[in-house]
């Protein structure tokens, strides 16, 4: 269900719902890219969720062509992994993320910042 004009910027999307509240009204589940890797990776726009169990992760520039996005990390090691720098719940920035751990960060356009 679309409520709106194509035009108008007050175009919401229902999915199993027909009288949608918001932007994206989801009744039900929703689904989001998964993967495991073992080597390092670089993050892009086809990634969400990511389990780590070896090497590092480097984010993309947080910049205004990936603003909003977000990504979730799950250190899946016996030991910290080193990440590309976020900002974290005191304001300051951070470069790693603990054994056995997990962060969801999400750019503002300037910053990656944690956000779980």
């Amino acid at each position: 269900m679309v409520l709106g004009a194509i035009d108008s910027e007050q175009v919401f999307v229902g999915v199993g719902i027909t009288t949608p509240k918001s932007y994206l009204d989801i009744n039900g589940s929703l689904g989001t890219a998964i993967i495991t890797t073992a080597t390092s990776i670089t993050l892009n726009q086809t990634h969400y969720t990511v389990i780590v169990t070896g090497g590092t992760i480097s984010l993309p520039a947080a910049g205004t062509e990936n603003h909003r996005r977000s990504y979730r990390i799950i250190n899946r090691t016996t030991s910290v992994i080193t990440i590309g720098s976020f900002i974290d719940f005191t304001g300051l920035p951070v470069s790693t993320v603990p054994a056995h751990s997990k962060i969801e960060i999400q750019s503002d356009g300037t910053n990656w910042h944690r956000v779980d």
